[in-house]
């Protein structure tokens, strides 16, 4: 059936359509409009609804009212003649002219109006007389017609011509005509569209949640939504119409919308890779629907396989997507993570229905994702559809969906996204052999109302295969299955995540005020990427090095129980990563949660190599504080000009430091108040009365900083992952290697205010003063606001700094106890300084070099847990003296003579389970300064700490025994000391040492070796199969 574009006015003003099985006439030029059935104008509004197509529907009308000798059925054209009886030569001319002007109908028809003369026999008409006239005028009554005729036709070229866009420049007739024959199919596209969409006798679809849902879910014996089934809540009803409130909620608003759309007939489509349809290819039909849709649009796809990329764009809303049967009707694509392009079917637009429909990613790899259908429009549903990937086959990316009798299939992340989404009575297939998971909710802040809600489904996996119900993509992240089966491939709750990273080792060139240099990175980041656990997972990372340097990766605070392999200092716990091979790092979380972090723990390579650690709480337990609305992660650290390396190279063979830092970083960027430095500045947003958690770490090689944040006061929740006693203060400090937890509300005057950090330094000695700057903006307020700046402590604040570290406590609650030794079996006494070596070659003929109870640790050429589980002799010995060779002023006057240390790999032996006081006292050897020290493998209660030295007659009374603040890393004052305990319950090889890179460089190090237990759990674990050689 034809449909006819040539509308006629009628009386009233409206349009009528015109008569089936008719077509369009343009100048002679016959289209058909083969798309559509046949149409009401009732439900017609092209001044409302399709601004395109009124803007020409002038460019009809006045072609038709203007060519008279023009009709729509081209009856006009055949009744126009000219007379035969001419000379040859004015007949030559004539067709010359006409054939000039138009290859058209009316050519056939004069040629058929002269052979019908011919045939009949007429005489030739003589009755004219020939009169001479002037040059260039006619004057044979013919000639005169003719010249007429041709005068018409060129004006009314002309008229076309001005009313095609963009022709009116164009030269020669055939060129015209080409653009006036492009200009009308462009029209005729429109007109399909239009005429599609004025359907009358195609069934209508119907606006209510019975057709877009099918009777079997809108009936009551699915759901069954009233008053009292709201009222009821979170208890289910007895019954089959039994649902939770999020799931009315959730569907509520599926009807709410579908029930405000007024008209009650739509638009037709049929695909048909065949040719038996309007279109052979899904998104040609999707195409034809014009921007800012607002009727329903029925995409009927016929059986067969789609090879194609499929996008229903943000502004083309109301698509329904309708296959045959879900084995018949497939769209297929071959694509990885993410981009439009490489996704199966992309639903951008809200408002859209699949029906019936299989869709596959065929990528096969399982490192990527593959997604079969990605959604980030609002108020979307599927319906006895299949999904086919392998990761990520369903990106739930955001909005409210809702999916019926799906069938989903995967082995990773195989339904992601941070979707409001229920998915009821489908089928969930596993095809991983173990470790996959099945869902990856990314719920990133407490605030939003997103989750995932599986309602009588059923999962199933490949024979022999394992899967876990879902890991966190984000650190909120929420689902709930509810009234599903569970075959056998679930794994149990134990077992039931594992976080897998892969972490890439590559150098890359970065600027920071305006010095561009190669730095070694993770993954090309500065920081590195942030690592995402909860308590009690199992976590992966597959480390592959692609630098120049051998490399270890040491997960700082992390107490790898029986577990020293996945430690990570080089030498140490294992031997580093050499350029070009790999090392999988495995562990659990057990007991932590918090903020920790990561760095490479080798030369001074953790510049540039670092991250954080979030570990959240177990599921279903809150922080015992306030709820945070959201959440930031603040790297400190430093940054140099020049190659830390080669620096680190030319002071060692000085004797001397190398050179201090040229700026201080919060994530990797210097701020504003560096030149050249604007955009190289970190802005977190924050809106007016939240509240928000900030996750701090000092990953700064040589320096202890002050933090704060301009008009705004911190609370102070958490320390090394260690919930502590809520305490308010206007800034904090935090030493190289430590982390802090603080919340900030958002109260004051809506603008921009600088968060910043700054050295803290109360010895002789010369650091980088500079301070580094981040912005915490307002939401609305421009980024033309000039910030605040914070007023930091000075310098060398020391009384702050007592006040601040005095005020750190344990939260020691019956859920967070703490459980501090009180009798101890060991009691170890440690001097910490520096000290002057020979060196023939050095500056001044010494080097600079620190020691611990008078001895330079000396890094062994194997690892050292290595060499104590396979009992290999020689590499070092287990005599680490338990207190310095001699007592002595340790505080008093700078001491400059004698200051040779004993050079040796030598460590101390601590039996399991043994309860160890350890006094850390700093000394005036050359200088007094402050030590953050760190202890792998456990955490310890810092119980006291002092200035002077330590005198346990009197500084035992002092120590708090009830809930002094937990930590992995504390700060030795300078001039001072501090007292820590800890219980000896990790079997293993485990380091400690000075968190200053230019210290440990020096020596200032040792390990203490734990035996094993005599229990089956209280033994070192077998070392990893891929454990790197020496």
């Amino acid at each position: 059936m034809r449909t006819c574009a040539n509308w006629q006015q009628a009386s009233s003003g409206s349009r009528r359509p015109c008569t089936p099985n008719q077509s369009m006439w343009f100048y002679g030029l016959q289209l058909p409009l083969t798309l559509g059935q046949n149409f009401t104008a009732a439900a017609y509004s092209a001044s409302q609804q399709y601004p395109t197509l009124e803007d020409h529907k002038s460019a009809v009308t006045v072609s038709q009212n203007t060519l008279p000798n023009i009709s729509a059925t081209g009856d006009a054209v055949k009744k126009r003649r000219v007379d035969a009886k001419r000379d040859s030569s004015d007949e030559n001319k004539k067709k010359k002219i006409d054939a000039d002007v138009l290859e058209m109908p009316e050519l056939e028809s004069n040629s058929n109006q002269k052979k019908e003369a011919s045939e009949s026999g007429a005489p030739k008409s003589t009755d004219f007389i020939h009169v001479r006239a002037r040059r260039g005028q006619a004057t044979d009554s013919h000639s005169l017609a003719e010249r007429v005729r041709r005068e018409k036709i060129s004006e009314r070229m002309k008229y076309l011509q001005d009313l095609v866009p963009g022709c009116s420049n164009t030269t020669g007739k055939a060129s015209v005509l080409d653009e006036i024959i492009n200009y009308v199919q462009s029209l005729q596209k429109q007109v399909e569209f239009l005429s599609m969409k004025l359907a009358a006798v195609s069934p209508p679809i119907e606006c209510n949640m019975q057709s877009f849902m099918g009777r079997e879910v809108c009936g009551s014996s699915a759901w069954d939504y009233n008053a009292q089934s709201l009222q009821d809540g979170l208890y289910p009803r007895k019954g089959n119409g039994a649902c939770s409130f999020m799931v009315a909620l959730a569907m509520a608003s599926f009807m709410i919308t579908a029930g405000s759309l007024k008209s009650s007939t739509g638009v037709l489509i049929t695909v048909d890779k065949l040719g038996r349809g309007n279109f052979m290819k899904i998104q040609d039909a999707i195409d034809v629907v014009p921007s800012n849709n607002s009727v329903h649009v029925l995409i009927s796809i016929k059986p067969g396989v789609y090879e194609e990329n499929v996008v229903i764009p943000e502004d083309k809303p109301f698509i329904t997507l309708k296959g045959e049967h879900t084995k018949s009707t497939i769209i297929r694509w071959d694509g990885r993570w993410k981009a439009a392009d490489k996704t199966t079917l992309f639903i951008q637009a809200s408002d859209v229905v699949v029906k019936q429909l299989t869709v596959q990613n065929e990528y096969n790899l399982t490192r990527e994702g593959a997604i079969a259908v990605r959604v980030s429009g609002d108020r979307v549903a599927f319906f006895s559809c299949r999904f086919l990937g392998i990761q990520d086959t369903v990106l739930d990316d955001s909005g409210k969906h809702y999916y019926w009798k799906c069938y989903i299939e995967g082995a990773t992340d195989f339904i992601c996204g941070n979707g409001k989404s229920l998915f009821q009575n489908c089928a969930l297939h596993s095809t991983s052999t173990y470790g996959g998971a099945i869902t990856a909710h990314r719920r990133k802040m407490p605030t939003e109302d997103t989750y995932f809600i599986f309602r009588h489904c059923k999962i199933t996996g490949t024979k022999g295969g394992r899967a876990i119900l879902g890991r966190p993509w984000g650190s909120y992240s929420r689902v709930v299955f509810a009234y599903s089966y569970m075959s056998s491939v679930v794994l149990p709750e134990a077992e039931a995540a594992i976080k897998k990273y892969q972490f890439d080792v590559v150098v890359k060139n970065v600027s920071r005020l305006s010095h561009p240099k190669p730095i070694v990175t993770v993954n090309g980041r500065f920081p590195g990427p942030t690592i995402y656990a909860r308590e009690g997972d199992r976590v992966v990372v597959n480390v592959t090095n692609h630098a120049q340097y051998n490399l270890s990766i040491h997960w700082h605070g992390l107490k790898q129980f029986r577990n020293g392999w996945a430690d990570g200092p080089a030498y140490i716990t294992q031997c580093p990563i050499q350029s070009g091979n790999s090392y999988s790092y495995d562990f659990n979380v057990t007991g932590q949660r918090g903020t920790l972090w990561w760095h490479a723990h080798i030369l001074w390579l953790r510049a540039t190599v670092h991250g954080a650690i979030v570990i959240m709480p177990k599921q279903g337990v809150p922080f015992p504080f306030p709820q945070p609305h959201g959440e930031s992660v603040l790297v400190l650290g430093e940054w140099w000009n020049s190659d830390v390396e080669e620096l680190v190279k030319q002071g060692n063979a000085l004797g001397l430091p190398p050179n201090m830092s040229d700026a201080h970083t919060i994530n990797g960027k210097p701020g504003p108040l560096f030149p050249c430095s604007d955009k190289h500045t970190f802005v977190t947003e924050v809106e007016w009365g939240k509240t928000y958690l900030l996750r701090i770490v000092n990953a700064a090689l040589n320096d202890e900083l002050f933090f704060a944040i301009a008009g705004h006061n911190m609370t102070v929740v958490e320390i090394d992952a260690v919930y502590c006693k809520p305490f308010t203060t206007s800034a904090i400090l935090i030493t190289p290697g430590q982390t802090t937890n603080v919340l900030v509300t958002a109260n004051q005057a809506p603008g921009r205010y600088f968060m910043a950090a700054r050295d803290f330094n109360d010895a002789p000695i010369p650091v980088d003063n500079k301070t580094a700057t981040a912005i915490l903006q307002y939401k609305g307020v421009p980024d033309t606001v000039i910030p605040v700046l914070p007023q930091l402590p000075a310098q060398n604040d020391t009384s702050f700094v007592d006040t601040y570290s005095n005020s750190l406590r344990s939260l020691n609650t019956p859920q967070f106890p703490a459980n501090v030794p009180l009798t101890i079996d060991r009691h170890l006494f440690f001097t910490v300084g520096l000290g002057r070596d020979p060196c023939p070659t050095c500056l001044n003929s010494t080097k600079l070099t620190a020691s611990i109870n008078n001895v330079t640790f000396v890094m062994p050429k194997i690892g050292l847990l290595q060499a104590h589980y396979f009992n290999i002799n020689g590499v070092f010995k287990l005599d680490f003296p338990d207190k310095p060779p001699a007592p002595f002023n340790y505080t008093g006057a700078p001491l400059t003579a004698n200051l040779g240390t004993s050079l040796g790999t030598r460590l101390s032996k601590l039996a399991f389970n043994s309860t160890v006081e350890l006094v850390l006292q700093d000394t005036n050897l050359l200088t007094v300064e402050s030590h953050p020290f760190h202890l792998h493998g456990f955490n310890f209660f810092v119980v006291g700490r002092g200035v002077g030295n330590f005198d346990p007659a009197k500084d035992l009374a002092k120590f708090n025994l009830v809930d002094p603040p937990e930590r992995n890393t504390v700060g030795v004052p300078t001039g001072g000391w501090t007292a820590i305990r800890f219980r000896a319950d990790n079997p293993g090889v485990w380091f400690m040492h000075c968190h200053l890179e230019l210290h440990t460089m020096w020596g200032l190090k040792m390990a203490f070796v734990v035996e094993n237990g005599n229990g089956p759990d209280q033994s070192i674990l077998p070392p990893p199969n891929d454990l790197p050689p020496c």
